[in-house]
């Protein structure tokens, strides 16, 4: 399934907006590459500004009761535990310099290790940068790419196979890479894969077109959306095959529809403002935080390494177990608030952070309208801010009925630089 570029940005804008702040930095994108494996969706956000103060939150103490974050589901699978990238590049290219600097340090970084090894993924080791005497083609497809490989594995421009290195190209302005995901630059900035050499040796690869948007510099959207693919090749390398971190829980099945399908460990933080184009201290490009488990699971921020300060967030509680009918492709039972088409219902909105901070403010945001289509729910807080231990309420009403029955929203809160969200999932 294709990723959302354009909705990414309207969400961003509607945060900042919700905040208070400027939405001067919106953010590339890249979607799910279906048949390739995984696509990078990169996001940045500008900082929302705190709220007026809401004399009612409790004093802090710890993190309130909130509904439970989602978890990447391991499926099993092999991880790369001494992953190994070999960076292969076309004659001339301007970033190869970069390219193999980053490919190099990566590994070195304590970046790396925030985002790899909870899942078992060790430090990555930069390969030389392999370069081919050769012009990059105007155009080529996924199928095309993985041939490409084949023939540098045989013609020793790179190591044969060995289960734990990522062949990672890099292409040049110019080449158009075409995916059953899409095309590159406009449906994705890089996706990863599994394939097979002529002997039948499986390898894992990424593929990183070069992307130019309004908002990042190319070489910046180059790293970023490669620390995303690397860190996905790294824990869920044969997700065709033998998949291993590879989506989010049934219960938080909303969170798919908000990445446009898409829920490895750099999809899930994909969509959360402010969780690309950091710059590490110990690393001078611009990378992508990753999704944690773990610190889902302790109520601080889920995306790491994660920024200084509290973190702080606002969660729906949805009520209800419901099962969706997608036809051909089969059934899924998950979390919902269910309400017929022009009924409302009011759940709870747990607020909780995990260390004292001044009130934020909320606001809940409906996915359709975000997607540029009719407006599929009504939506209205009972109050704009709270603090951990609030609980606001929303009242929500579904004005149509959209496909397989469901609708999705958002709940983003804004506070002192930082803006948070959670998805919430309506069924009819």
């Amino acid at each position: 399934m294709l990723s959302r570029v354009w909705s990414l940005s309207a969400l961003v804008a509607a945060l900042a907006a919700c905040s208070g702040s400027s939405a001067a930095d919106a953010p590339s994108t890249a979607p799910d590459a279906a048949t390739a494996g995984d696509a990078s969706n990169a996001s940045d956000a500008s900082a929302p500004a705190s709220d007026a103060a809401d004399a009612g939150s409790p004093p802090w103490t710890s993190p309130a009761a909130h509904p439970v974050m989602p978890h990447v589901v391991d499926f099993g699978g092999s991880v790369l535990a001494h992953p190994r990238v070999q960076p292969l590049v076309f004659a001339g290219d301007p970033f190869a310099a970069d390219i193999a600097a980053f490919t190099a340090g990566i590994g070195k970084a304590s970046y790396w290790a925030a985002i790899g090894q909870e899942y078992g993924v060790g430090a990555i080791a930069g390969l030389p940068l392999a370069t081919a005497a050769e012009a990059a083609p105007a155009a080529v497809t996924d199928a095309q790419v993985q041939t490409w490989i084949n023939q540098k594995i045989a013609g020793g421009l790179v190591p044969a196979p060995d289960g734990e290195t990522i062949y990672t190209v890099f292409y040049p302005a110019g080449t158009t890479v075409t995916s059953a995901a899409g095309t590159s630059c406009t449906s994705f900035y890089g996706y990863h894969g599994e394939g097979k050499t002529a002997a039948g040796a499986p390898f894992v690869y990424a593929v990183l077109p070069r992307c130019h948007d309004a908002y990042h510099a190319d070489l910046d959207n180059v790293t970023n959306s490669t620390s995303h693919e690397l860190i996905e090749a790294s824990t869920n390398p044969y997700f065709a095959t033998a998949p291993a971190y590879a989506r989010v829980d049934t219960d938080h099945y909303v969170w798919a529809i908000s990445s446009g399908g898409s829920t490895e460990v750099g999809d899930m933080c994909a969509l959360v403002p402010g969780a690309g184009y950091l710059t590490p201290p110990d690393l001078p490009y611009a990378v992508q935080r990753m999704w944690s488990n773990a610190a889902a699971a302790a109520s601080h921020d889920p995306c790491v390494p994660a920024p200084a300060g509290p973190y702080f967030n606002a969660a729906p509680v949805l009520p209800d177990t419901v099962t969706i009918d997608f036809g051909a492709q089969g059934k899924l039972t998950t979390q919902a608030v269910r309400i017929p088409v022009g009924q409302s219902r009011t759940i709870d909105v747990d607020l909780y952070s995990d260390g004292p901070t001044g009130p934020w403010k909320v606001e809940a945001l409906d996915l359709a309208t975000l997607e540029k289509k009719p407006a599929a729910l009504g939506l209205q807080l009972d109050r704009a801010t709270g603090a951990n231990g609030d609980v606001l309420h929303l009242t929500i009403t579904p004005l149509q009925t959209e496909s397989y029955g469901i609708e999705a929203f958002y709940l983003g809160s804004g506070l002192a630089g930082r803006s948070t969200l959670w998805v919430g999932l309506v069924s009819n």
